[in-house]
């Protein structure tokens, strides 16, 4: 109910806003859960539904910090989607007014997103652990909205959802990175 209350007002500011192109809600559900969703729910809007990953059929790990970048793999993946790019925002985010992609700086290769300073991944160890030496510098704090070319996006996603299943199974790779924690907990958490 949280969700949907949530998705009704992201449809309806992007119809109020005036902005251009297509709304779609990727939606994470198994199929004992999408047999008793409301129909008034799925039929609010647009809605791609795939598979629930809080079990994550690739590691067998239970999480719903899975689903995001699952849903977004999915979406691209199976879908027709139409547009050169892509706003991607949270299903808590209202829109305002229309988004220009290109007057933000948008392009193939130039992902736009928001500075968020208290995204500390990047400004530690952690990327290092995880990421391919060269991707490293790439690595920025960002956060909340964020704006792709659609190709990118199908190159991106794939990889968001695996960097996020190692990070997730190798806890000892950043728990003690800041010294916050006195040792490894492996809870893949």
């Amino acid at each position: 109910n949280n969700f949907d209350w949530k998705s009704y007002g992201a449809f309806y500011t992007h119809r109020t806003s005036g902005m251009p192109g297509k709304i779609t809600r990727l939606l994470a559900c198994t199929d004992a859960q999408r047999r008793t969703y409301p129909k008034r729910s799925l039929d609010m809007g647009p809605t791609f539904v795939h598979p629930n990953y809080v079990e994550n059929p690739h590691n067998h790990e239970g999480s719903g910090s899975y689903n995001k970048p699952a849903s977004v793999m999915h979406w691209v993946r199976d879908a027709v989607i139409e547009e050169t790019y892509v706003l991607f925002i949270d299903a808590d985010m209202l829109l305002m007014r229309p988004i220009d992609p290109v007057a933000l700086g948008a392009k193939r290769g130039v992902v736009v997103s928001e500075h968020v300073p208290y995204m500390i991944g990047t400004q530690n160890e952690m990327a290092a652990n995880f990421l391919p030496a060269d991707a490293v510098p790439l690595a920025k704090p960002v956060g909340w909205y964020h704006i792709f070319h659609v190709e990118d996006l199908r190159t991106i996603a794939p990889r968001w959802l695996h960097y996020c299943e190692q990070m997730r199974s190798n806890p000892q790779k950043y728990w003690r990175m800041n010294g916050s924690i006195p040792r490894n907990i492996p809870t893949g958490d």
